[in-house]
């Protein structure tokens, strides 16, 4: 029988790193030992292939999966993913007709029902812990048994009904699961990765109100034996010689003590030597703990902090004291363990002398940007306690349409208008007031006096560290990008905020190898009338301009309201965020441009003329671009 393991992405990518779908594998290497035939596609690879692939059908990919013509297709969901998974469980079904398509994951084992209502095509639901379902599915689909009432955890249609089979125990034993095969998703994914990303416990003990794991995964701590993670490694470091990190997507890695300190001992002892990123609490941590992951190779914990107010941490069910946070953060950074706090405002009744706890703790722990990351209310997500309380006010809620909710819900959109999230936002502020609140505290100790929102410094610092990843081939790319425009004779020069993600073009400009190179033209704040004055002479030299900048800081200073009235520049700025987000149709052909200069995703902030592109060869791409442009602009 053949099995398509096929990981839907959706619109964006999160991590910067790229990684085999650890679920969909361990159902892959589950079942193989079955003598199945299993093929593996990542539609997240390569990453310029994404807004190809969401809500619309990529032939060459849909070619692939018909020529494999597998007997069942098996999907993951997840909150922004499961859109996708419902049109391309659709498009199968109608090029595969007699294909069994088995969805599972976090999301689906929610809304089990109304998927099957919504997607005809799929087949099956699979709900929380999969392995042994998915064997029985597999089992009776190779036999030809229809009688699917005794697989446990499944939900499916029989005679136009939609059946709920009974769950069944979770598994006590995971060391009775076999090794990862990472072969499985060798065609789509390059077997010399440099990261992966492991699970090696399930279950959550804690009764944090804004997370299902303790529900879905069961509150009881089930471990791999440390024996079993060892193994595990090994396998992939045997399979992946280039492999540098791998990133343990526990709930936490310190919630038994005694295993994480012999899980320590035994990378040190087996000589694994891989960094290693983790998720902890911060009540598992101390003193002999942080020692430990660091002689092991620990270089990153990701911390669930999420306040710096004790009431609002009761308020959560958080289970933890803030007063900690001071003993543990010298800790780490004696020991050299980066980090980075979860940090939530704006939670359910959350009080403005609550926030201000928050922000005096950042302020006082003297955390740097990449150290702590703030969110703005809860996103609801089923299974958990926030989510029966709003369920309560909306019990016939329909995860997957369009409601217009109350009470501080709100319904979050993909870019096509369909709903992916429920947030909640119950504070006693606005989040504008909480962002100003926010900006008027760290400003001094975190921003330049050019630069007053620290959000859009927080959102620079992510595309840096993407972009830190492949600094030497980004420098090469924009070195030649920029040569390109300097040998086309004409003047030219650089808008940048002095922030992140452009500093890499300054650098470069600093060197001082471009004979036609005119200067970096910085932000003007409003009322700089006679600085604007000085700059549109400046300008009249200037025949290219290469832009560094965001939608929301385009609109904020008179530098670049300037550029965009001035006709000199109006019909040659090229891709700018600006024009990305106001009309999403042009995300192919940008992807292809940026493919073709093969540039990082995040070079979508940069801008070349035309006439540049003439010379590498790319015109036909940017001419497409450029009448919209004009047309927007018109």
């Amino acid at each position: 029988m053949k099995i398509l393991l096929l990981s839907v992405n959706s619109y964006t990518f999160f991590y910067s790193q790229l990684v085999v779908p650890f679920g969909l594998l361990s159902l892959g290497s589950y079942v193989q030992e079955d003598g199945h035939v299993i093929k593996g596609i990542e539609m997240n690879s390569p990453l310029e292939m994404i807004p190809n692939r969401y809500l619309k059908a990529d032939q060459k990919l849909l070619d692939e999966i018909v020529q494999f013509n597998p007997d069942l297709v098996a999907m993951s969901t997840y909150a922004s993913n499961i859109h996708n998974v419902l049109f391309w469980s659709d498009i199968i079904k109608k090029s595969l007709p007699q294909t069994h398509i088995a969805v599972g994951g976090n999301h689906a084992s929610y809304m089990a029902k109304e998927i099957l209502e919504k997607c005809p095509a799929i087949d099956f639901i699979v709900k929380f812990e999969g392995e042994i379902p998915f064997r029985q599915i597999c089992n009776k689909i190779e036999k030809g048994d229809k009688n699917y009432r005794d697989v446990p955890n499944l939900v499916f249609r029989q005679n136009g009904e939609i059946i709920e089979n009974p769950i069944c125990d979770l598994i006590k034993d995971l060391d009775c699961l076999p090794l990862m095969n990472p072969g499985l998703f060798a065609e789509h994914t390059s077997s010399l990765f440099e990261h992966a990303d492991m699970v090696t416990a399930r279950g959550c003990p804690f009764n944090c109100t804004f997370c299902n794991c303790n529900h879905y995964w069961g509150k009881k701590y089930r471990t791999f034996s440390v024996e079993r993670v060892i193994k595990e490694l090994k396998n992939l470091k045997e399979k992946n010689p280039n492999l540098k990190t791998v990133r343990f997507r526990d709930e936490s890695i310190s919630i038994d003590k005694r295993r994480c300190l012999k899980l320590c001992q035994a990378l040190v002892e087996h000589n694994i030597n891989l960094k290693f990123h983790a998720h902890s609490r911060l009540d598992g941590l101390d003193e002999e703990v942080i020692s430990h992951l660091a002689k092991a190779g620990f270089e990153q914990l990701f911390i669930g902090l999420e306040s710096g107010s004790p009431s609002v941490l009761e308020r959560l069910k958080k289970g933890i004291n803030p007063e900690k946070v001071y003993a543990i953060v010298p800790l780490l950074r004696k020991y050299h363990i980066s980090f980075r706090f979860s940090l939530m405002l704006a939670t359910p009744d959350e009080t403005t002398e609550e926030v201000m706890q928050t922000i005096e703790l950042v302020n006082a722990l003297k955390l740097s940007l990449e150290e702590f990351y703030f969110g703005f209310g809860i996103t609801v997500y089923p299974g958990t306690s926030d989510c029966n309380r709003f369920l309560k006010k909306f019990p016939d809620y329909k995860w997957l349409e369009r409601n217009k909710l109350g009470y501080g819900y709100s319904q979050a959109e993909d870019c096509k208008g369909n709903v992916v999230a429920v947030s909640f936002h119950g504070a006693r502020n606005s989040v504008l007031r909480l962002k100003d609140l926010v900006n008027k505290n760290l400003k001094p100790r975190l921003l330049s006096d050019k630069e007053g929102n620290y959000f859009h410094r927080n959102f620079s610092l992510e595309a840096v560290n993407r972009m830190q990843k492949h600094k030497e081939q980004a420098e090469q790319n924009l070195k030649s990008l920029l040569g390109n425009i300097d040998n086309s004779g004409g003047k030219w020069g650089i808008y940048r905020k002095g922030i992140y993600y452009d500093k890499l073009l300054a650098d470069i400009c600093a060197e001082g190898n471009f004979k036609n190179f005119a200067g970096i033209f910085s932000p003007l704040p409003e009322g700089k009338d006679s600085e604007l004055s000085e700059l549109r002479q400046k300008l009249q030299s200037i025949k290219y301009l290469v832009l560094a900048v965001s939608e929301e800081e385009a609109y904020e200073n008179l530098t670049q309201i300037y550029l965009r009235g001035n006709l000199q520049f109006k019909n040659e700025l090229l891709v700018a965020d600006r024009l990305i987000k106001e009309n999403r149709a042009l995300n192919s052909t940008i992807s292809e441009l940026i493919r073709a200069i093969r540039l990082e995703p995040i070079y979508y902030y940069k801008a070349v003329t035309a006439d540049v592109l003439k010379k590498i060869g790319l015109y036909p791409t940017a001419i497409k671009l450029i009448e919209t442009f004009r047309a927007m602009n018109n």
